[in-house]
């Protein structure tokens, strides 16, 4: 570097009206200098030099990327009316950085939660001034906000803005929103655009349009493709279940990616497989995968795998712990497989009270098997005290749920007056619905009561 471009830079570092045009000319090749210039034009107040600055801090040109000294800048230029600032602190916001009046060099940046009301003020101002991009956060906010800031007509309106303007992910966001509205037609022609501008999810909810429609499965699989070798997980899964019926290897081989890139959906299918046609191992595999993942239905899956399955999976205390991670989650199947493991002590001590809570809580989402639980649990015979009339309520709510135990459960109360009144119309009802069920014993005992009732009638006689 000769001696004079340090003196350009110092003098135009004294110069406001060339700091700027000398930052800008030096930003691609230099941008450590760059930056210096914008600096020193941010402190004396410049709001296009607090933006660059910013910019710098955002993009780590010029030096280490920091996103809360970004921030700082970017709020300095917003606070003047900076849209384009504006915009990029609504964006920090809602990335869970806000604004730091200090910044440690030497400690890793730990962004906290999406802050969607402090970006809302600042993505309105900038979507307000014509931004198309502030315009689409502004509309995601609307729509994926808290609860409070949620507006569906505001997030229309901004989105349609913001695509009136060419903005592909305004387009992709109208779209959405149109398809949310039943607004099929209006929204393919939103979402074309978008995927025309190469937006993967644009591709991918084409395919979904197309896969509902009759002959449009070639069709699918192409906005599939395009959308999975762009690395959208979703469409992988979407495009590995489609050919799997027909191409098994390349179908596995999509669902594989979609897997190994993130999506639970794609393990669990994996999983369910794997299920099928073995070995049992892959299928715990790929079910534990999508369950580390919060796929609430395949840690069920691998709690039921780890309880029943052969020697290379079984482990019972996994499952209590599988089937305690998607009961806790409210899946009514785990909640009561992990009160049957509570009532026979497998994976962990016997536990009757504990059986009973997991029970209510499935049978309140109406669930047969644990309303038939119930009843069996409250008649005696385990840690519980023994509570007849209680029995005989869960055996009438399980039968009425076609509950085939519970439907004989119930016939037998009614037909010896157990937990409440004798009530022999009643025991045949339930015994004959019992046999529809498929109970073997349910005609025998029916024939039993129908003997007995004859021989009272012939005995008072």
């Amino acid at each position: 570097m000769s001696l004079r471009t340090p003196l350009l830079d110092f003098a135009a570092a004294r110069c406001p009206r060339f700091v700027l045009a000398r930052a800008e000319a030096l930003s691609l090749h230099a941008p450590a200098r760059a930056l210096a210039l914008f600096a020193a034009a941010a402190r004396a107040g410049n709001v296009q030099a607090a933006y660059r600055v910013g910019e710098a801090y955002f993009t780590g040109q010029g030096v280490i990327c920091q996103l809360f000294a970004a921030a700082h800048w970017y709020c300095r230029a917003a606070k003047a009316g900076h849209a384009q600032a504006q915009y990029r602190l609504a964006q920090l916001y809602i990335s869970g950085v806000a604004a730091a009046p200090h910044v440690n060099l030497f400690a890793p940046e730990e962004p906290g939660e999406a802050d969607y009301e402090a970006a809302l003020p600042w993505a309105r101002r900038a979507a307000e001034a014509g931004l198309p991009e502030a315009q689409v956060i502004l509309g995601h906010i609307f729509t994926n906000g808290p609860t409070a800031l949620r507006n569906p007509d505001a997030a229309l309106e901004w989105y349609g803005k913001s695509a009136g303007q060419s903005s592909a992910e305004g387009a992709l966001g109208y779209g959405i929103a149109l398809l949310q509205r039943a607004c099929t037609a209006a929204a393919r022609a939103e979402l074309e655009r978008a995927a025309e501008a190469g937006l993967p999810v644009a591709h991918y909810l084409l395919g979904r349009l197309s896969e509902a429609e009759e002959g449009g499965a070639p069709q699918a699989r192409r906005h599939y493709e395009i959308a999975g070798e762009a690395g959208l997980g979703l469409a992988q899964a979407r495009l590995g279940l489609q050919l799997y019926v027909t191409d098994p290897f390349n179908g596995e081989t999509w669902l594989r990616r979609a897997a190994r890139g993130g999506d639970p959906e794609a393990a669990a299918c994996l999983g369910n497989i794997y299920a099928s046609s073995g070995p049992q191992s892959e299928a715990a595999y790929w079910w534990r995968l999508a369950a580390e993942r919060g796929h609430i239905e395949s840690a069920r899956a691998l709690g039921t795998l780890c309880l029943t399955g052969g020697n290379t999976v079984r482990d019972p205390d996994e499952a209590v712990r599988w089937f305690a991670a998607a009961a806790e989650a409210g899946l009514p199947d785990a909640q009561a497989a992990l009160a049957e493991c509570l009532v026979n002590g497998r994976g962990g001590a016997r536990d009757h009270e504990a059986a009973r809570n997991w029970f209510l809580r499935a049978a309140a989402a109406g669930h047969a098997g644990a309303m038939f639980a119930l009843g069996a649990l409250h008649s005696g015979g385990f840690e519980l005290a023994e509570d007849l009339a209680t029995a005989r309520y869960w055996f009438a709510q399980g039968a009425a749920h076609n509950h085939p135990l519970a439907a004989i459960m119930l016939a037998r109360y009614a037909a010896h007056g157990t937990g409440g009144a004798r009530d022999t119309d009643s025991a045949r009802h339930w015994y004959a619905r019992a046999a529809a069920l498929g109970v073997p014993a349910s005609a025998e005992e029916l024939n039993a009561l129908d003997e007995e009732e004859s021989a009272h009638i012939m005995a008072a006689g």
